[in-house]
């Protein structure tokens, strides 16, 4: 699964370095697998593993109050084949220009192996992306596929 979330204070090295402590230690204990990717005040993030311990961990990822507008992006927690199989967390930091390209590529790609109404997520989140309004309940409820958690 996929989510996507704005930070509450800038993203610092030193709060990269905690997240990634405690989440490497918790993904180990649970067979979760992953890449979060950030620039100075966005988070994006890729879990893989057992359905439920996915679940359970992006539960507390949206009551953790350092995120604000949580936007799930893909559901799909367990895969024939991880594609981070070797990392606990992994870890790139990006550029907002990065970023963004990241989320646009990935929401197509998405959009091409789910159907049309991806592309209703993917002006959504990029509306929550730029930080400069707040998407409207009606946009985020599940029939696109997204769910968010406001501050």
């Amino acid at each position: 699964m996929s989510y996507c979330s704005v930070s509450q204070s800038p993203i610092t090295h030193g709060l990269v370095r905690n997240v990634l402590m405690g989440s490497r230690f918790n993904n180990r204990r649970d067979g979760i697998t992953g890449m979060l990717m950030a620039d100075d005040s966005r988070f994006l993030q890729v879990l893989e593993g057992p359905e439920s311990a996915v679940r359970a961990l992006y539960k507390r990822i949206m009551s953790d109050p350092r995120h604000r507008c949580v936007v799930e992006l893909t559901r799909e927690a367990q895969t024939a084949e991880r594609w981070y199989p070797n990392w606990s967390m992994g870890y790139i930091p990006l550029s907002a220009q990065e970023l963004d390209e990241v989320v646009d590529k990935a929401l197509e790609q998405v959009a091409l192996e789910k159907h049309a109404s991806w592309m209703r997520g993917a002006a959504v989140l990029r509306m929550v992306l730029s930080n400069t309004e707040q998407p409207s309940e009606s946009l985020l409820q599940p029939q696109w596929g997204m769910q968010a958690r406001r501050a």
